[in-house]
């Protein structure tokens, strides 16, 4: 439910709207569709989990206005106002039996559309609150009352999928500009952070001095509405205050950007409030070289190096089978070399000591890849983002009139798990109003000895789970039409 203030700032967007100079309204129908080729028993006591298979259906409508009269050139001031929904048409994973104790499992499509662990997290579903996605149901068990274990894992999703959000306000935000020199917006928007992919709830703001670019941001929120995704706005991190009540002191970043002939130096840091503080730095080059018959060869060029340290006191959390520590690294470089429309790359990712803890949210374009293709019982993500992980990756891709198309390789080495992947990307845009995409991978999961399939987040090391090989390949398909 939307609280005072929240609709409040709707109220105010709909008043201008309705008495601007402008506006425009648009939307979107979507289908996504995923097939997984892994149909075997699904067993916790042997660890052994399918692959999921299901279709959803997405619709979108904003509504986008300017709020100044159009002969104001050198200033801009625009609202806009956005609802998502929609909700699952086939779940394979619905009647899927354990195998351990022929009980139903329980249906995983919350974890993909509707998740809803309240505002603050998931307080009593999952050993760590850190985090606004926990262990509810997958393949640990942490007994509760009455509930015996054999039961927790269809309990758990029962109730999961009983309380999803299937309808959000997605956007709703205010944003002011002054030519290219400032830029302010707050409220609910697409987010521009890399370590916040998806929607903010919160404001950032930029200033363009000469070669400087300053930039601060600040979110008490984040959801994802996207066709693969519903989740509603909850606290990507909860902490405590002196009287032990639950609050959301934020995720804040700054930066300063130098950019310089194709040279750019940003030197960042991020923070939340008695949970950590990460320093880091990205530095990113292109270079163009002329070519023969009209063409030129532009190489991209990107490294950074990102240093979080956590509060101790949160030291023996549980993210990615390992426990948080205290201190991590993360250490990113990688380049493209593109030829008009035709272009190939590779990338490397590295963490040393559990890096992607606090920040589990970074975008995939940052690291060159989608990294959410593992099962849905194995929380998603891929290896890449363990501690102590080695990622290399290479691709080669191009446009073709009005198809898009993209070969990447994966190989992850940690101590959780090994994989390797391979996949084609397709997209196809029929016209401005309807496109297609296909993604299809082989994509093979090494868990090591001490580890197992849905123990992200509830255990570290341990040796009575068995070492086991998963087939986590997929075939994707996303029918997007636009109004």
């Amino acid at each position: 439910m939307l609280s005072f203030k929240k609709a409040f700032f709707l109220s105010v967007c709909l008043v201008y709207s309705l008495n601007a100079f402008s506006y425009k309204v648009s939307g979107s129908f979507g289908n996504f569709s995923k097939i997984g080729f892994n149909n075997k028993p699904l067993n916790t006591k042997t660890g052994y989990y399918p692959t999921e298979t299901f279709s959803a259906v997405t619709g979108f409508l904003n509504a986008k206005a300017d709020l100044l009269p159009k002969h104001i050139s050198d200033h801009s001031f625009t609202a806009k106002l956005g609802f998502m929904g929609g909700g699952v048409a086939y779940d394979g994973t619905k009647n899927i039996i354990n195998q351990a104790n022929n009980q139903p499992f329980g249906s995983m499509m919350w974890m993909y559309y509707g998740a809803w662990h309240g505002y603050y997290g998931a307080s009593g579903w999952g050993t760590n609150n850190a985090n606004g996605i926990n262990n509810v149901g997958n393949g640990g068990c942490v007994a509760s009352g009455t509930i015996p274990c054999a039961t927790w894992n269809n309990v758990g999703n029962q109730w999961m999928s009983a309380n999803t959000h299937q309808f959000v306000v997605n956007e709703a935000y205010l944003e002011y500009g002054y030519k290219n020199i400032f830029r302010i917006k707050a409220g609910r928007y697409v987010g521009n952070a890399y370590f916040m992919d998806g929607y903010t709830q919160g404001f950032e703001a930029t200033l363009n001095v000469k070669d400087f670019t300053f930039w601060w941001f600040s979110s008490y929120g984040m959801a994802w509405t996207y066709d693969e995704w519903i989740y509603d706005y909850f606290a990507p991190i909860v902490t405590t205050n002196k009287q032990g009540k639950k609050v959301n002191l934020g995720i804040h970043s700054g930066s300063i950007t130098w950019h310089k002939k194709g040279l750019s130096i940003n030197p960042f840091f991020y923070f939340s409030p008695n949970t950590y503080i990460a320093p880091g730095i990205q530095a990113t080059y292109v270079y163009n070289i002329p070519l023969k018959n009209h063409r030129h060869l532009s190489i991209y060029t990107t490294a950074m190096g990102f240093f979080p340290y956590y509060n101790p006191a949160l030291s023996h959390n549980i993210f990615y089978s390992s426990y948080a520590g205290t201190n991590a690294q993360m250490f990113l470089f990688k380049q493209r070399f593109t030829i008009n429309k035709f272009y190939v790359g590779y990338g490397i990712y590295k963490t040393w000591g559990n890096a992607n803890a606090y920040t589990p949210y970074t975008d995939p374009e940052l690291i060159g890849f989608n990294f959410w293709t593992n099962t849905v019982y194995d929380w998603l993500s891929a290896a890449n983002m363990n501690a102590n992980a080695f990622t290399l990756h290479a691709k080669v891709g191009g446009h073709v009139r009005k198809l898009s198309w993209e070969v990447l390789g994966r190989i992850t080495t940690s101590p959780r798990a090994n994989e390797q992947a391979i996949n084609l990307d397709l997209s196809y845009n029929f016209s401005h109003w309807v496109s297609a995409s296909l993604t299809l991978e082989y994509y093979r999961a090494h868990l090591h000895n001490g580890y197992e399939v849905g123990q992200s987040f509830s255990s570290v090391y341990n040796p009575v789970f068995k070492a086991s090989v998963q087939d986590r390949s997929f075939l994707m398909t996303n029918l997007h039409f636009k109004f």
